[in-house]
């Protein structure tokens, strides 16, 4: 019996029979990448209900029975809940920080021993071979002024436009430069990690940039189903609908202005390099190309604990 047969054995021995799903897949993605808009449309298709399965409070949102003091437990309610009956396909919707904290968890796991076992491994123990798709977003402001709305309105998902008029109307919005910037860090660094793993595990995830997903809907969501093997159906129309609006707009030309030094607002991974060094070095921009700076951010954000000191200290 192989390592991964011989931790499921285990897990089974004490948890009683984990759920195996026919087909699952694991959204790799930061926050308003349009994590929203496919998960909703893969439960209208019995195709997997990816919600954000590791945000601590799913269980009482969800009610799946277990904190998540009882890991393997609440896995088990959580992995029946997201599964489509229908068709037995699962879905999970995993931002870096849930990551980190589901490894975390099954290394320090009192009763079953995971030495030895890397994250992919991990993750094909508790979801059976999962396909990875890798959801990400272009302009970082944009999705930055995104989540600083949805925070401040606590909105983040609205299933018809009247709702977002009606929000806007009820709610007073006010213009954060730090908090953008914040988010514009952290959503970059997050990406960038999400890379270096697929690069470290040898993964071919299948990418989807949600600048060019939203331009086609019903064509990009068919090509997803067909990557994922499963058989074709009528694409359902959206669900959720775009938040962003006139305010979002005035914002992102406020930010632009305020840093003229942003020549390419959708390069992100250059924008984090010149002020990841710049807050050492302010000389660097003298005498550095771009590509240099991408080629350091990356190597910057590739240590994990240096990219948590970063951002959340």
């Amino acid at each position: 019996m192989d390592k991964i047969s011989s931790i499921k054995a285990q897990i089974n021995t004490h948890y009683g029979e984990m759920p195996s799903p026919t087909i699952s897949y694991l959204i790799c993605a930061t926050p308003r990448s349009g994590t929203n808009l496919i998960g909703l449309t893969m439960k209208l298709m019995h195709y997997g209900f990816p919600l954000e399965g590791y945000k601590l409070d799913s269980n009482l949102k969800h009610g799946w029975g277990h904190d998540e003091s009882d890991f393997f437990r609440y896995t088990r309610d959580m992995i029946a809940y997201q599964t489509s009956p229908k068709t037995g396909v699962f879905g999970l919707k995993l931002f870096w920080e849930q990551f980190i904290y589901l490894q975390d968890s099954l290394n320090h796991h009192p009763a079953i021993s995971f030495k030895g076992v890397n994250a992919v491994e991990m993750l094909q123990i508790l979801f059976n071979r999962p396909s990875y798709i890798f959801m990400r977003r272009r302009n970082k402001i944009k999705q930055a002024i995104s989540i600083v709305k949805a925070l401040q309105s606590n909105t983040f998902l609205v299933t018809s436009k009247a709702k977002i008029a009606q929000q806007d109307q009820e709610h007073k919005f006010v213009y954060d430069e730090a908090m953008i910037g914040y988010y514009m860090d952290k959503f970059t660094a997050e990406d960038l990690l999400w890379e270096h793993f697929f690069e470290r595990q040898a993964l071919s995830p299948y990418t989807i940039w949600y600048e060019d997903f939203v331009k086609d809907y019903t064509a990009n969501m068919q090509a997803l189903v067909a990557h994922l093997g499963l058989p074709a159906v009528d694409i359902p129309a959206p669900h959720s609908q775009k938040q962003a609006n006139q305010t979002n707009e005035l914002w992102y030309q406020r930010y632009l202005n305020d840093h003229p030094e942003i020549s390419d607002p959708l390069d992100a991974v250059q924008i984090l390099a010149a002020k990841t060094l710049t807050q050492k070095r302010p000389s660097i921009l003298g005498r550095a190309k771009w590509g240099y700076l991408a080629s350091m951010a990356r190597k910057v954000v590739k240590n994990p604990k240096y990219y948590l000191k970063r951002i959340f200290n």
